[in-house]
């Protein structure tokens, strides 16, 4: 199941995936990839940014699915994200 962006970023700072162990008054931080892929003027990360909703509605699908597994607290408190980028992305950029 698919959920929106929005719905993913909620989910993701309301579990407390991303705790800070050693500083537990410090609320939840979202790692620098997907705090990334949130809109710079929403300094909670609630709100997805211009071209991230596809990635963070298809990490919500993951996150579910994790979830239904049961497997989603183990996984996820890791914080190990990287951004793909495509190549054809990549070297458009310099072609187009």
């Amino acid at each position: 199941q698919f959920w929106n962006a929005s719905k993913t970023l909620k989910t993701l700072i309301e579990e407390g995936y991303f705790q800070d162990k050693e500083n537990s008054n410090s609320g939840a931080v979202l790692p620098p990839v997907i705090r990334s892929m949130t809109a710079e003027s929403d300094s909670l990360g609630l709100t997805p940014g211009e071209n991230s909703e596809l990635a963070l509605s298809a990490l919500g699908c993951c996150v579910f699915y994790l979830k239904k597994c049961i497997i989603d607290k183990e996984i996820l408190s890791m914080a190990k994200f990287e951004e793909y980028i495509p190549v054809d992305i990549d070297i458009g950029k310099g072609t187009k």
